[in-house]
């Protein structure tokens, strides 16, 4: 703008036709560069964010001379703007003086209305937006009057909450899912619900009605055998996680403007998986429904990142669900889609604290256990089904049911309607966010709220106790280290050096592991990356070189008594042999 007012800026546009080529010629004291690609001249395009093809030149005679040839053909066939020398910055300029608003005043079309952006956390001055009326009601439903607020010279403020909503209303729609067009809100501390405000609830009735069914239905889980309590008490963490994921956003957008890793302090995606028949999706449907009503579902084939971008523009905060989820998604050589989510959530982190977290329900598969990247690990609530129903057991699977059914048509929202208030009460009173356990405040306040409202008779369960996220983490990766520890059997170590494919080695201070070509980057990626020697890794080809140290002590975190089973009377084997290739 003050190159432009200064005349060192010229602007031209085409007469009677359309250029589309993009050309961009740079020239300074040694150097001539020629770009010339699809990428329009816009932040985006040219941030490697969306897939362009861009081609530089350097010091390149022919293409210089070639696209200049270009360029003046085009410059032939323009016309010089003129523009206003007293350009101004937008908050300097009246609304009336906009040339939106001129146009509504020449053409007697006042349905035209300015919004003003005020009070946004993004950089630059606050700038006004010309919408028409109808495209506010049409677009986005009368729920967005709520939010803007009158101001005089017919200008209306906009809070930031509703800025992203007004550019999706100006611009073109991605295709989506039409079962997924709710959105959730967090507008001036309160939270709004396609356009509908979460009143507190009035009354204690509806709030002790919902606690019986959550306990009542969380209960049902002890038929399923021995190991039901690791169940139970996995499933209520999944239910604190997802009560507080509407505040993850905003939280974690704090966290990242303090330079914090905000994705892995706050996990974005949970993502419960284990057997079947261990009612995963019946649970987190019941907790969705106790949120906000019934849920709209997301099937396997939308759970990519392209699907859930688009998406993730309606939905504010609201959560997304995704029903039994391949386990592939999660699994392969190179990126999968399971890591491009948790990672594109790096990105909304960095621009928004309007996007929605994702609740993912993946059945049995070899890749759902063992095959879990790093990234996806590293950024996920994982929720592991220990136990599930015997799938030969018909009568008892219909039995139970039958039994839960009628809970699900009797849930209310109360119970979350007055967590929800409480929860936004202590958020926003928070000094640190980074001391801030979310899974040990949320899983409080619900067993707080169990005991407020469940009657003298009503025991609050067992499995309800707050839990820490750090005491939580410790349960997610104890399967991981069981697993490992059942590959370290004696009778699955060899002497030899190298050991051959499935079999293992050890030496006072690495484990070796034996894989083929196919499984090596997989074993590599399941692994956590602290136990990995990559150093020794890397030059072995087909065998993972692991730190004892590390491994020894990430098993006996789960199991104390465990210990690395290494005949002695083969160590000895071993230790010959490895000496021999040192001296060769």
């Amino acid at each position: 703008m003050e190159w432009q007012t200064a005349g060192r800026a010229r602007f031209y546009a085409v007469a009677g036709g359309v250029v589309h080529s993009k050309v961009y010629l740079l020239e300074r004291p040694g150097l001539r560069r020629v770009m010339v690609g699809s990428a329009n001249l816009s932040e985006r395009a040219l941030s490697g964010r969306q897939g362009e093809v861009l081609l530089a030149y350097d010091n390149h005679s022919f293409m210089w001379e070639r696209m200049v040839q270009k360029y003046e053909a085009v410059l032939s066939l323009s016309t010089g703007l003129n523009l206003d020398k007293e350009t101004r910055p937008a908050h300097l300029v009246k609304a009336e003086e906009l040339p939106a608003s001129r146009q509504a005043q020449e053409s007697q079309t006042p349905e035209i209305q300015i919004l003003k952006f005020e009070g946004t956390d993004l950089p630059g001055d606050p700038e006004y937006i010309a919408v028409r009326a109808s495209e506010l009601d049409s677009e986005l439903g009368d729920g967005l009057r709520d939010y803007i607020k009158p101001a005089p010279k017919g200008v209306s403020v906009l809070p930031l909450a509703s800025i992203r909503k007004v550019n999706y209303a100006v611009a073109p729609k991605p295709k989506a899912n039409p079962s997924q067009m709710h959105s959730l809100h967090f507008v001036n501390g309160k939270f709004v619900y396609d356009g509908r405000l979460i009143e507190r609830p009035a009354t204690a009735d509806g709030i002790g009605n919902d606690a019986l069914l959550i306990t009542q239905f969380i209960n049902k889980f002890r038929e399923f055998g021995p190991r039901s309590d690791a169940l139970q008490r996995n499933y209520f963490a999944l239910m604190g996680w997802m009560y507080f994921s509407p505040f993850i956003p905003k939280l974690s957008r704090q966290l990242h403007l303090e330079g914090s890793n905000a994705t892995k302090t706050l996990p974005n995606i949970a993502v419960a998986y284990g057997q079947s028949h261990c009612g995963k999706s019946a649970l987190i449907r019941f907790l969705y429904t106790s949120m906000f009503g019934p849920p709209p579902t997301l099937s396997d084939k939308e759970f990519t990142q392209s699907a859930f971008s688009g998406l993730a523009q309606y939905s504010g905060v609201l959560p997304l669900i995704y029903q039994d989820v391949q386990p592939t998604r999660f699994a392969g050589r190179t990126a999968n889609q399971g890591e491009l989510i948790a990672k594109y959530y790096d990105r909304l982190v960095s621009v928004t604290s309007d996007y929605p977290c994702a609740v993912v329900s993946a059945n049995e598969g070899s890749a759902a256990i063992t095959e879990f990247a790093n990234e996806v690990r590293n950024r996920s609530f994982l929720v592991f089904t220990p136990k599930g129903l015997a799938s030969d057991d018909q009568e008892k699977m219909m039995r139970i049911d039958n039994e839960i059914k009628p809970w699900l048509n009797r849930i209310g929202q109360e119970f979350y309607a007055e967590y929800l208030h409480r929860m936004a009460l202590q958020v926003d009173s928070l000094e640190d966010v980074n001391s801030f356990d979310f899974l040990y405040e949320s899983t409080n306040l619900i067993r707080t709220l169990f005991r407020e409202s469940l009657l003298e008779e009503e025991e609050v369960p067992r499995w309800g106790r707050p839990l820490t996220a750090i005491e939580y983490n410790a349960m997610a990766w104890e399967l991981k280290h069981q697993q490992m520890a059942a590959r370290l059997t004696e009778k699955l170590f060899v002497g030899d050096y190298p050991p051959p494919a499935g079999l293992w080695t050890a030496t006072d201070t690495d484990i070796i592991m034996g894989v083929d070509s196919v499984r090596e980057t997989l074993r590599s990626k399941e692994m956590q990356d602290h136990w990995i020697r990559k150093e020794a890794t890397f030059q072995t080809g087909h065998h993972i070189v692991l730190i004892r140290e590390e491994v020894e002590a990430s098993i006996q975190r789960s199991q104390p008594d465990w210990v690395l089973p290494v005949p002695k009377e083969r160590i000895g084997v071993l230790a010959r042999v490895k000496a021999l290739m040192r001296k060769n």
